[in-house]
């Protein structure tokens, strides 16, 4: 995320999306990737499923992946 002032002193924000990656802790490889936008990131109790929220400024909605 990245700021700016214009020309007017009010700010402008960019967002940049790197995607997610997973890494496997013991070994430090990437298991696998997504491409997509976020503005969080969580997971079920269980832990069987990730959970990504994002919001476009009128409705919030989440994805869900399987490990």
């Amino acid at each position: 995320m990245g700021t700016s002032r214009h020309a007017r002193d009010d700010w402008q924000v960019e967002e940049a999306y790197l995607g997610l990656q997973v890494i496997d802790v013991e070994s430090g490889r990437k298991v696998t990737g997504l491409d997509g936008e976020a503005k969080a990131i969580g997971t079920t109790l269980d832990g069987a499923y990730l959970l990504l929220d994002d919001w476009d400024g009128r409705v919030w909605w989440t994805e869900v992946f399987d490990r």
